[in-house]
Formats: C-alpha cells, sequence, structure tokens
C-alpha cells in the first residue's frame, strides 16, 4: 500500500510539469509551440502561458551556459552571463507572446510560479519515506525503553525527535531538489533552486517533523502499554 502511493506520488509530479524533453534546447529557440490565442483570464490558458514561461526560462539558462557558461570557453564574469541569460528570456518571450496574442511584459509577470501539485508531491512523498523511518525508530524506542518506565522513554523520545527532524530540514530541501533536477531534465536549477519552498521554512519543516515524530512515537508506546495490559491481565 505505502509503495503504491509513494508510486502515485511520483507520477503526480511527473504529470504536474515535467518539461517536454523533445522541445530543449540551449539555442535560444522557442519551437514545437502553435500559433493559438491564449488569455491569462482564463485559468486553463493562464496554466500553459505559465509552463511556457518556465520552459523560456530553462532555454535561457541553457542558452546562457553554453554560451557565457564557466565551462562555455566564453566566461567573461557574472554579469555578461546574467546579460545573455536575460536577452535570450526577453527574446523567448516576445516569440511567445507573438503566437499566444499576450504582451511579453504580463508573460513576464508570471516567471517564477510553480506548480501547487509538485509541491504538493514532493511533501507528500517525503513525508512518507519520513513516516517509515520513524515508526521503524519508535519501534525500537519501546523495545529499547519499555513503556513500565515512562522518563527513559520519554527522554529518548524527545532526543530522538529533535536529532530526526534537524537531518529533515536538511534533506527534505535535497529531495525536493534532487526531484526538481529530474522534472526540468537539467542540472543547472541555478536561482530556482531558490523558489523551493522547503528551504525557506525551515522552522515550520522542523517542527512538524518533531511533532509528527512524537505523535509516532506516543502511538507505538500507547499500543505497547495496551499490550503490556492486556497480557498481565490474561496471566
Amino acid at each position: 500500500m505505502t509503495r503504491r502511493f509513494a508510486l502515485a506520488l511520483l507520477a503526480a509530479i511527473a504529470l504536474a510539469g515535467c518539461f517536454p524533453r523533445a522541445r530543449v534546447n540551449a539555442d535560444c529557440r522557442w519551437t514545437g509551440d502553435a500559433a493559438t490565442p491564449l488569455g491569462l483570464t482564463r485559468a486553463a490558458d493562464r496554466r500553459e502561458l505559465t509552463d511556457d514561461v518556465a520552459l523560456a526560462e530553462d532555454f535561457a539558462i541553457r542558452y546562457a551556459d553554453r554560451t557565457r557558461g564557466l565551462r562555455s570557453g566564453h566566461y567573461a564574469g557574472a554579469d555578461a552571463y546574467h546579460a545573455a541569460r536575460e536577452r535570450c528570456m526577453a527574446m523567448l518571450l516576445a516569440d511567445i507572446g507573438r503566437l499566444h496574442g499576450v504582451a511579453p511584459q504580463r508573460l513576464a509577470a508570471l516567471r517564477g510560479r510553480r506548480p501547487l501539485m509538485v509541491d504538493v508531491a514532493v511533501g507528500l512523498s517525503f513525508a512518507v519515506i519520513y513516516l517509515l523511518v520513524a515508526t521503524l525508530l519508535a519501534g525500537g524506542l519501546v523495545h529499547r525503553f519499555p513503556p513500565d518506565d515512562p522518563l527513559p522513554a520519554v527522554v529518548a523520545s524527545c532526543l530522538v525527535a529533535i536529532g530526526l527532524s534537524a537531518a529533515v530540514m536538511f534533506t527534505l530541501p535535497v529531495w525536493a531538489g534532487a526531484i526538481e533536477v529530474i522534472r526540468v531534465g537539467n542540472v543547472h536549477l541555478s536561482y530556482r533552486a531558490l523558489r523551493l519552498p522547503w528551504s525557506r521554512h525551515r522552522a515550520a519543516v522542523f517542527l512538524t517533523a518533531l511533532l509528527l515524530f512524537l505523535a509516532v512515537a506516543g502511538a507505538r508506546y500507547q499500543r505497547a502499554q495496551q499490550l503490556s495490559t492486556r497480557a498481565a491481565t490474561d496471566s
């Protein structure tokens, strides 16, 4: 059941915004798109335009990497790299605007918007893994510190919760970054990595992980206490 759920989440990530690999290029060319009027007032059109802008941004980064990147052989500093990227982006937005009848300035306002479904699926898939780990660790604590002596059990549970939650603060952004690399098909996320929500809310991530582990540990200890009481009653 857990495996199916995780696979469903990964499929949701793929369906929620994987970039079309056949169209990807580093030549600053907008291809594979038909001339179709779109409007920002319609939700479906807005989603399509947002996807186009995100794809154009990836093209611009690839173009700048190829022509002015550190390994391009033509690196002339960060300013030249930035200028090449933004120049390409402006050209691509102009092409998208001509095809869909939307002003480039309005398209530029869509830059940086992320598909909510991707972030939700990333968070849920990591939560599945976290809960599995938390359940295993909580089971170990129950075995090591039986519920008939509550103080060591509480102290141990709190210490493990703090350590595990601190680890989550750093592993969740790595998990999200790895999935984002797969989604966009580009190992160079550049400044796009800063848009991933998990790095910006480390305190909330820590607190959520802490409370989840304590809830799991509490449930395991409660179950162990019930089994112990039942065994004592039966005997």
